[in-house]
């Protein structure tokens, strides 16, 4: 089992915003949770991102996370997501 904690600065160009979290778990090709901790996020944020292999050299990936502050903090996620894997 691995543990461990992690921390990013994430920068907008104007201003920087910090991140941080703890793993909560680790599977190698399989699946990664985590705490997610921001000033933006609720306590006890959890994402947890699966990858598949749904055909040989294709990789899918969800991302699962609870905790927002809104719907429309949850939605402008969403909408980043879909815009930075070119989905529809």
């Amino acid at each position: 089992m691995f543990v461990g904690r992690f921390s990013i600065l994430m920068s907008t160009g104007e201003k920087e915003i910090p991140h941080a979290g703890t793993y909560l778990e680790i599977d190698p090709h399989s699946r990664l949770a985590f705490t997610w901790e921001s000033p933006h996020s609720l306590d006890d944020s959890v994402v947890t991102i699966d990858f598949a292999e749904p055909e040989p050299g294709v990789t899918e990936v969800t991302l699962h996370q609870v905790k927002f502050h809104s719907e429309e903090a949850r939605d402008s996620h969403r909408g980043r997501l879909d815009r930075n894997s070119g989905m529809p």
